[in-house]
């Protein structure tokens, strides 16, 4: 038998201890490409943008050793031609210290993102070198100011406008103008680069606006690629309509970070976007449906209820008062008609089953009516005459009682300085919005749909004349065809006399 191999258990040292072993064995090897000859690597360096030349400088010291070298000027011009209209490399940079200047985005000193270029004095600086590098031209020495031997940039530090010198280069300049024999041939030749300088600089910010607008363009065409490319596939999804019926701006403003990418639109990207586009979406179709085709199908119901109101057919049952259409495109069974899909046909009579369940609605719909109306008769108690007021709660009002009440002489109601008695106020008083047919629920309070109120003037008329306004009708008051006389201070109204419906008129002034 075998003698067993025991393995001591892995602890957290030794399973540390084997990974660095891994690890170890996983050390890179120098790519292929650094192993080049240099005459081939040169010959590839030639073909790159001086950007791309820059950052393959920096990818180990030992070609930063070669390419940063004197000897290998002629790379960099090479590839600098390859970068259309700019300007040459001035005499007082190198290439590297060019490129460096043209497409390194930091700053000199701190290395920091420094986007703008300082061409007058050859720097990138971030905004707190600006504060430390800097120093205004006024605080200068006078061989400085009074000479044009320092170029200066135009800038707003701090508030503050105006023209700017690079301190180390006022430093360098002062101790070279102090270590001089011939102060006047170095101010002659400072003078000379200066020009030189400023009309190198000039012809950088002119290269510069150009690439700008040029890069500019590119993106707005790239935008407009993108955004063409989603409005086809918004077709696609079936949102043409709204699109045409809306226009592309409304799209536009309502997911703007969409249209302000210039990133090409591939499906990875849409199939994230896509959730929000949909609710998007379906927020302007319902808007297109409300505003277009819904308005046309009340319109074409409204036709159709004038039809059945003014033409009834022999077995249509015949009522005092009907609901307005208003009313009637806010009735389930029209508004599902209404608002069916939009490919739903409305030829022939689309409404008929409607209009079929419509006698079954009025009789109930007149009765909520009534007892609506009934809420608002509240007779005041001191004109009982020892009879009991039935109660204004409304939930304990039947509809049989409302029928009752709303037949008394006292049932009336003002609106604008005129009188209305029950059934007419409903026809004559009742009132819409200008937006009532994009509400779905404006059965408010009576009061407010009809925009009345109770006369209790009539009541106290009823009362005078001898009778109860609690249950005094029309025709009691009729029969009683009792005579007031008015008691205004007016004297040509004194002695006039008038039967209780022209007091009731002549109460309401």
């Amino acid at each position: 038998m075998s003698e067993a191999i025991l393995v001591p258990p892995l602890t957290p040292t030794s399973m540390l201890q084997v990974s660095l072993k891994k690890r170890r064995h996983r050390k890179p090897k120098p790519g292929a490409f650094f192993e080049l000859n240099l005459d081939v690597l040169f010959l590839i360096a030639e073909y790159l943008h001086p950007k791309n030349l820059l950052s393959l400088s920096r990818t180990c010291k030992s070609l930063r050793e070669v390419l940063m070298d004197k000897s290998s000027t002629f790379v960099w011009k090479t590839a600098r031609r390859q970068v259309d209209g700019l300007p040459d490399c001035p005499p007082d940079l190198t290439e590297q210290e060019y490129a460096d200047l043209l497409f390194d985005a930091r700053c000199h000193m701190c290395g920091w993102r420094a986007r703008t270029v300082l061409w007058y004095i050859r720097r990138r600086y971030c905004a707190d070198c600006k504060l430390e590098y800097l120093i205004n031209l006024e605080s200068c020495d006078n061989i400085i100011r009074n000479n044009r031997v320092l170029t200066t940039e135009e800038l707003k530090i701090n508030k503050e406008d105006a023209s700017w010198v690079d301190v180390a280069q006022m430093e360098s300049f002062l101790d070279e103008y102090d270590a001089s024999f011939d102060k006047k041939q170095l101010l002659d030749d400072r003078k000379k680069q200066y020009d030189t300088i400023w009309m190198h600089a000039l012809e950088c910010e002119i290269w510069q606006d150009k690439r700008e607008r040029e890069r500019r363009r590119n993106l707005e065409r790239l935008r407009r690629e993108r955004e063409q490319s989603i409005f086809e596939r918004l077709k696609e999804h079936g949102y043409g309509p709204e699109m045409e019926y809306f226009g592309q701006p409304e799209f536009r403003s309502s997911y703007k970070s969409a249209f302000r990418s210039s990133k090409l639109l591939t499906d990875k990207v849409w199939g994230h976007m896509w959730p929000e586009w949909l609710e998007i979406m379906e927020a302007f179709r319902s808007r297109r449906l409300k505003e277009v085709v819904y308005p046309q199908r009340r319109r074409l119901l409204a036709t159709e209820y004038e039809n059945y109101v003014t033409q009834p057919s022999p077995d249509t049952p015949s009522f005092d008062l009907l609901p307005h259409v208003v009313d009637i495109t806010r009735l389930p069974f029209f508004e599902d008609i209404i608002k069916a899909p939009e490919a739903t046909q409305m030829d022939g009579n689309p409404f008929a089953s409607a209009f079929a369940q419509l006698p079954a609605f009025v009789g109930g719909w007149k009765k909520k009516l009534d007892v609506k109306l009934t809420e608002l008769v509240k007779i005041p108690s001191d004109l009982t005459g020892g009879r009991v007021v039935p109660s204004n709660n409304a939930s304990s009002t039947e509809s049989s009682q409302a029928s009752t009440k709303l037949q008394l002489a006292c049932a009336l109601f003002c609106k604008a300085n005129n009188i209305f008695a029950h059934p007419e106020v409903f026809s004559m008083c009742r009132r819409y919005s200008s937006n009532s047919e994009d509400d779905s629920d404006p059965i408010g309070p009576i009061v407010n749909q009809l925009s009345i109120t109770f006369m209790e003037e009539a009541a106290h008329i009823v009362h005078v004349c001898g009778l109860d306004p609690n249950v005094a009708t029309v025709d009691d008051m009729d029969r009683r065809n009792a005579r007031l006389r008015c008691l205004w201070d007016d004297p040509k109204s004194y002695n006039l006399v008038m039967n209780w419906r022209n007091a009731v008129r002549i109460s309401l002034h």
